[in-house]
């Protein structure tokens, strides 16, 4: 008899097929009107979108923040850069923001591994 997957590894597998969908569809729409060069502001919003469904997967409430903040930059990137200068400029400052999450995710987890060492020493 076969095991069903938890709720939690259908939710991801929803969530993912969502977001490929959502991708595949936005880069075909930019290739077929020749507007490749808002696809990265494109996909930093469409990063940004799918992090709001993972707040309640992970039960991690900084998702809310860092995808807020993505697809405010998405915004900003394509209604204010440059055409010429909006890839760089949106990849930029999608990775700034991303490493500055990750930066703030592992410091959250390096103090908890602290308490949790305080809390139960070996």
């Amino acid at each position: 008899m076969q095991d069903f997957p938890n709720a939690n590894q259908l939710s991801g597998r929803a969530i993912g097929a969502i977001f490929f969908a959502c991708f595949g569809t936005v880069w075909l729409f930019l290739a077929i009107t020749a507007k490749q060069l808002i696809g990265l502001a494109t996909v930093t919003a469409i990063i940004g979108l799918h992090l709001f469904p993972l707040v309640r997967l992970f039960h991690y409430p900084l998702h809310y923040a860092t995808g807020t903040v993505l697809v405010v930059w998405a915004a900003a990137t394509a209604m204010l850069i440059p055409l010429d200068q909006m890839q760089g400029t949106a990849a930029l400052g999608t990775g700034i923001i991303l490493w500055l999450s990750a930066i703030v995710t592992l410091s959250i987890g390096i103090k908890a591994a602290h308490r949790a060492a305080e809390l139960f020493p070996s």
